[in-house]
């Protein structure tokens, strides 16, 4: 009987923690937050779980996730949906951006610059 008085006198002091949890992940879908988007350094594999994100929030997750120097062609407009698990990145990168052309160009101490274009390399001129 003790156990289950504690259990219930716990509820009001942990209710405004979890309620806490379940608003701040409603307004995280509420705002177009959902998705994933991930990349493993030490394996070079990528992750995506993106439902409906245009070609410029992918790019910019992209960039932030992976630390790379990502330049685009301007006015390149693209919704992606795409879903994999740990692909080898060069795979990964075909699967996020379809029918667009990228060259993935490794530099020194593992500097990395990826350009994103749909028929000239040379085109890739902004920065993301």
């Amino acid at each position: 009987m003790t156990g289950r008085l504690f259990r219930l006198r716990m509820i009001p002091r942990l209710l405004p923690g979890i309620l806490a949890v379940v608003l701040c992940g409603l307004a995280g879908r509420a705002a177009g937050q959902t998705g994933e988007l991930h990349y493993e350094h030490l394996s070079e594999q990528l992750t995506a779980d993106i439902p409906d994100w245009p070609l410029d929030q992918v790019l910019e997750r992209l960039a932030q996730t992976t630390h790379w120097q990502i330049l685009v062609e301007p006015e390149i407009e693209r919704k992606v949906r795409v879903k994999f698990r740990d692909v080898p990145v060069g795979e990964g990168l075909r699967r996020l951006f379809g029918p667009l052309s990228f060259a993935y160009v490794p530099g020194t101490a593992g500097a990395v610059k990826l350009l994103v274009f749909s028929s000239d390399a040379k085109a890739a001129t902004s920065l993301v």
